[in-house]
């Protein structure tokens, strides 16, 4: 293994990182990327803190592995690993989210009387929850495809051993 290539990974990670902060940063406007969520019940009105950087990361750190090593063939060891694993735990991480999302209750409900709105007229709000709870499990389902396809492609370009016969 040759410390060039590791220290070009560590790099490559530490550079998305910075990027993927710098984003968080901006959009956010908190420096360590914490995002407070406000849900609001019926009854109840709870407030938490989300770590956002760690999935943006993850989702920025596959995109570009997956484009960089696309173009090297997948025929390094190191990379390739590394895009799995971050893969990997990027699957993980949404699976996490979606569980957080699907306990949410899908519509706002309140007690209080819309009395903005013309009694003939919807409310068209974008409501975020039945959106998130239909599109994490198809989003995990492509990056589990991509996973098992650059798996598939990573093995297929290991090197042999060099007595060891490659089966036909």
């Amino acid at each position: 293994m040759k410390p060039k290539i590791l220290v070009t990974e560590y790099t490559t990670l530490f550079g998305i990182y910075l990027f993927t902060w710098g984003i968080v940063f901006l959009s956010t406007g908190n420096l360590w990327g914490e995002i407070t969520l406000d849900v609001n019940l019926t009854d109840t009105y709870i407030v938490t803190k989300i770590a956002s950087i760690i999935p943006i990361f993850l989702l920025t750190a596959t995109i570009v592995y997956l484009v960089k090593e696309g173009r090297q063939g997948y025929k390094r060891k190191i990379p390739n690993l590394i895009m799995i694993v971050i893969n990997f735990a990027l699957i993980i991480d949404l699976y996490s989210i979606a569980q957080i999302i699907n306990r949410m209750p899908g519509q706002a409900q309140s007690s209080l009387p819309h009395f903005y709105l013309h009694p003939n007229t919807t409310d068209t709000h974008f409501n975020f929850i039945p959106f998130a709870q239909h599109a994490l499990p198809i989003i995990a389902i492509i990056f589990m495809l991509i996973l098992v396809i650059t798996s598939i492609l990573t093995g297929k370009n290991w090197n042999f051993i060099k007595n060891e016969q490659p089966i036909p």
